[in-house]
């Protein structure tokens, strides 16, 4: 396969939350390709919507009040929302894999870390145990653990941080996926550790050639490691494209307002500014432009405060919703 092949999109993707205060749209009418050897990223601040489109993606919302209300989610051309649990579960873990956030809290307490891997292994693959388990071991080596039998025995609670993540990589791994889904691979982690275990999945990515869909609130991981790019807000899409034409250029208010948050220098970042106000509060959404009370632009245009713009594509592959940038008006209707 090319990098120019699609491997998974998201069209019109929405999703519900069920609350005491009622129902709200944690991700509103998502749509984005990501294409096969790249790296593409959802950067956003907390709440935007990053990490429940991953896991819509996976169908994993059984455990939360959320549910996907429309859409559709294609994955080597099959519609996953389309697909009974059984098929799901052939894919998930399979052919798409998710490094989830915390691995403390993700890792079963109870079960040493090789039997969880093997756990995995055994779902997908034919073999007996103890073939699974030699597995297991091999990709704590993989995953440059030292001593990887001594740790196949160890409990979650044994290891550090920065080991408990190689746990997790190694299981998403395992199985040799084609996408991977790392949502916030680094949190929690001082920024050493955190860059080896980036450094890390960059090798692996390339010795198999998986794709890999990105969740981070940090700008610093996405300049660096970003092939294509979408910037959330508040539920939806508001800049997608090229990241690196994003960064040279953005045209969404918010995109800017991250980017002047920090001073780019090759490849440091220092923090000089911030954004006005606080994300908006997704069960009081304001009419309009979502963003629009926090910006320059908007906090005084009646079009942003009355009518939401969509994301249209301004240039190829150059994506933005908002009735500020240059060349939006030539698409509105």
């Amino acid at each position: 396969m090319t990098e120019n092949h699609i491997l998974l999109s998201t069209r019109n993707l929405t999703v519900g939350f069920s609350t005491d205060r009622g129902v709200f749209h944690a991700v509103d009418n998502v749509g984005f390709s990501v294409r096969q050897g790249r790296v593409f990223t959802i950067v956003g601040e907390s709440g935007s919507g990053k990490t429940t489109t991953a896991l819509a993606i996976m169908r994993l919302l059984a455990s939360t009040r959320g549910r996907i209300l429309s859409g559709q989610i294609f994955f080597e051309g099959r519609d996953l929302l389309a697909l009974t649990e059984k098929q799901m579960c052939r894919i998930r873990g399979n052919k798409i894999a998710m490094i989830f956030q915390e691995p403390a809290a993700a890792l079963n307490p109870i079960l040493t870390v090789g039997s969880q891997i093997a756990e995995v292994i055994t779902l997908h693959q034919a073999g007996p145990p103890k073939q699974a388990w030699l597995q297991a071991v091999e990709m704590l080596r993989t995953v440059e653990i030292p001593d990887p039998d001594k740790w196949a025995r160890s409990y979650p609670h044994q290891l550090s941080g920065g080991m408990q993540q190689r746990v997790m990589i190694a299981i998403a791994i395992s199985c040799r996926p084609s996408l991977l889904i790392a949502d916030e691979p680094t949190a929690g982690l001082d920024a050493t550790i955190g860059l080896t275990i980036l450094n890390l999945l960059d090798r692996l990515r390339q010795r198999d050639d998986i794709t890999v869909l990105l969740i981070t609130h940090d700008l610093r991981l996405a300049v660096r490691r970003a092939d294509d790019l979408a910037v959330m807000y508040a539920s939806r899409i508001v800049e997608m494209g090229e990241s690196r034409k994003i960064f040279a250029q953005p045209r969404h208010p918010y995109t800017q307002g991250l980017l002047s948050c920090s001073q780019t220098a090759g490849t440091s970042l220092r923090r000089i500014a911030a954004i006005p106000g606080t994300t908006a509060d997704p069960l009081c959404y304001p009419t309009g432009c979502k963003f629009h009370p926090r910006c320059r632009l908007g906090s005084n245009d009646r079009l942003c405060q009355t009518l939401e713009p969509e994301l249209r594509e301004l240039e190829p592959d150059r994506w933005a919703a908002c009735w500020h940038a240059s060349g939006y008006e030539k698409h509105a209707s």
